[in-house]
């Protein structure tokens, strides 16, 4: 039974994605799930090496920390010889999903993300 995949590519270059102010006073499942999505990022490219266009768990299987271990061996194997920063990883449009675990992941709310289509 596969419960995870990853998929990485090589890139050159990736943005941060700007913080907005959290708002969840009186607002909708539709105003939160957009709000939760990477809409803002700077236009400053930043030094990424790995760009992750794709991060799956089974549902069943989510947070016991799967795709923290896959992340982890991506980073510690993608580079003969080397193991990448969390600052050299990048994240293809994440879902909301997507984006909380690449926050807590990176440690920090300005993570990177790319377009991978090129």
């Amino acid at each position: 039974m596969v419960v995870g995949c990853l998929i990485a590519e090589h890139i050159r270059q990736g943005f941060r994605v700007l913080e907005q102010p959290e708002q969840t006073k009186d607002m909708t499942k539709e105003d939160f799930m957009e709000h939760h999505r990477v809409w803002c990022c700077s236009t400053t490219p930043e030094k990424a090496i790995c760009g992750v266009s794709r991060i799956w768990v089974f549902s069943l299987a989510r947070r016991k920390g799967i795709a923290t271990r896959m992340l982890d061996t991506v980073r510690n194997s993608f580079m003969y010889g080397g193991h990448l920063t969390k600052e050299e990883i990048a994240f293809s449009d994440p879902t909301p999903d997507g984006k909380l675990f690449a926050k807590k992941y990176c440690e920090m709310p300005a993570f990177m993300v790319y377009n991978f289509i090129g």
